[in-house]
């Protein structure tokens, strides 16, 4: 299980945060897995205002996580003649969204972490 940490668009973090949009089209250069861990960081600005408006790629601090439950690879022998896409893409379903954080949740979050295991090692010894 890998932690893949992408960029998305505002308009599409919003449709997986009410749980409209339960799959993810990725190209697959991270080699993306079933259990692996999706954590989409909302942008200000779209694809299409970065690339041809040249806006910058400005986050919002809110994060989405979510979790690979299936995965469709469009490779050359089973589904490339079906999708005009290239066959380097995979489609992945996705099981949550989770948890919605800022940086500064992130940081609590991960202190939080920190203690509790710290606790636990503690309660191990006695």
């Amino acid at each position: 299980m890998k932690r893949h940490d992408l960029k998305c668009d505002y308009d599409q973090f919003l449709e997986v945060l009410i749980g409209n949009k339960k799959c993810e089209l990725r190209f697959n250069d991270r080699d993306f897995q079933k259990g692996d861990v999706l954590i989409l960081h909302e942008t200000h600005f779209d694809a299409v205002e970065m690339k041809t408006l040249g806006k910058p790629r400005v986050y919002t601090g809110r994060a989405i996580n979510a979790v690979v439950s299936h995965i469709i690879e469009l490779d050359k022998t089973s589904a490339a003649w079906y999708f005009p896409i290239a066959f380097e893409w995979v489609i992945m379903s996705l099981f949550g969204p989770f948890l919605i954080i800022d940086d500064k949740e992130r940081q609590e979050y991960k202190e939080w972490c920190k203690n509790y295991r710290e606790a636990e090692k503690h309660e191990k010894k006695r």
